[in-house]
């Protein structure tokens, strides 16, 4: 199956749901199942906001890949269940050994891949960077809302509030900066995704009340055990409350940054003035030195032509 944006949540989730199922029916204790379900659902959470197509690929083809071992685990296959059970002693013992140590980014990197990532290695063999890295600052740009400066060289300008598709920002300068220009397109397009999946998510809640329902009905009919505990519905449901918080959160974020910026955009207004004012008390204070200069200089030329006169009649 090509998988592509529409199609990758749905996917994700069934393969969720089915991993989380074989977890109870593996031939290992019970406490060691459960523990088994704490980090599937771990995984699960950390990837689940993968936004790039060749990682998204990567990780269905790892969890296709655990989810088949399982199956054979569950099937009778001994050498599975053994190596299922030694890298799930083996990731205990080192949480156990690394709780009350000082946490590590790398070592808490390797323990989470290790289960997956040596029981399922996928064609690349390469590491998923579920983290995103945002892009570095313009060269020697200081944050805007350090603004206003007591000082600047020259005049001071006043920046321009602008609003680009509700995503706030100020414009000191043209040509805008390139950073500036793609840190919004970041940021807009990171909103359209985050709505494109909230719109999904309504055509898929439909989809998971009928999978439900035919999973209640094979288990009615047939005798097989139904886990109520991972409802197609409640997945969705679950996506569909973090998404709709994402986006409230990153629109109040906007509304106080925008406030921040307007009293920004006034209290330069307000500096712009009482330069503009001390630059009026400089220029007449110079033009009241130079008239008087200049008045001192014609009397003393007066005085002069004066004395000159007085001595030719004598």
């Amino acid at each position: 199956m090509k998988i592509n944006s529409l199609n990758a949540d749905f996917l994700g989730f069934a393969l969720y749901r089915a991993i989380l199922g074989k977890c109870s029916h593996l031939p290992i204790a019970n406490e060691q199942q459960e523990w088994l379900k704490g980090y599937v659902r771990r995984r699960f959470e950390k990837r689940k906001h993968l936004q790039s197509h060749r990682l998204v690929v990567q990780a269905l083809e790892e969890g296709y890949e655990v989810e088949r071992r399982m199956r054979a685990s569950v099937a009778g296959d001994a050498d599975i269940t053994s190596m299922i059970v030694a890298k799930i002693t083996k990731l205990s013992l080192l949480q156990d050994r690394t709780k009350w140590s000082i946490p590590s980014k790398s070592k808490n990197v390797a323990a989470e891949d290790m289960f997956l990532g040596s029981f399922s290695q996928n064609a690349t063999g390469k590491r998923l960077h579920a983290e995103h890295r945002p892009p570095a600052p313009y060269p020697s740009a200081t944050p805007v809302l350090e603004r206003p400066y007591a000082s600047v060289t020259g005049r001071r300008r006043i920046p321009i509030f602008v609003s680009a598709n509700k995503i706030p920002f100020l414009r000191f300068k043209k040509p805008q900066s390139p950073f500036l220009s793609r840190l919004i397109n970041d940021k807009i397009k990171q909103r359209q995704k985050l709505r494109d999946r909230l719109e999904r998510t309504g055509d898929l809640l439909e989809v998971a009340k009928a999978e439900d329902a035919w999973d209640r009905s094979i288990a009615h009919e047939h005798g097989i055990s139904h886990d109520l505990e991972s409802l197609w519905v409640d997945e969705i449901k679950i996506t569909e409350k973090s998404t709709t918080a994402t986006l409230i959160n990153e629109k109040m974020k906007n509304s106080v940054l925008a406030a921040k910026m307007i009293e920004i955009v006034d209290r330069e207004k307000e500096l712009v003035m009482e330069e503009r004012e001390a630059r009026r008390r400089s220029n007449v204070q110079d033009r009241w030195v130079k008239g008087a200069a200049r008045l001192a200089r014609k009397a003393k030329e007066e005085m002069h032509n004066v004395e000159g006169s007085i001595a030719s009649l004598r």
